[in-house]
């Protein structure tokens, strides 16, 4: 790939590189906010608490779009 491709590729993911922990990106503003980092280049990382099938769906549903997402357990309440 040459310099420009290479600049085509990354243009419009100001993210592009870059890991973001989503914690709650099970559902709701989570997974919103998992779906909107994976569009803008990130590898995302989703937290849950419980509902791992949730979590899976929505790092399934980054997969299929081409982008990295993994789910991890971990409860970061107090």
């Amino acid at each position: 790939m040459n310099e420009h491709a290479s600049t085509r590729a990354t243009e419009g993911r100001p993210l592009n590189g870059q890991v973001v922990l989503v914690t709650g990106g099970s559902r709701g503003i989570g997974a919103a906010t998992a779906k909107a980092a994976a569009d803008a280049g990130a590898a995302v990382a989703i937290g849950y608490v419980e509902d791992v099938r949730a979590a899976d769906s929505v790092a399934q549903n980054i997969g299929a779009a081409g982008r990295t997402a993994a789910v991890f357990q971990a409860d970061v309440s107090d």
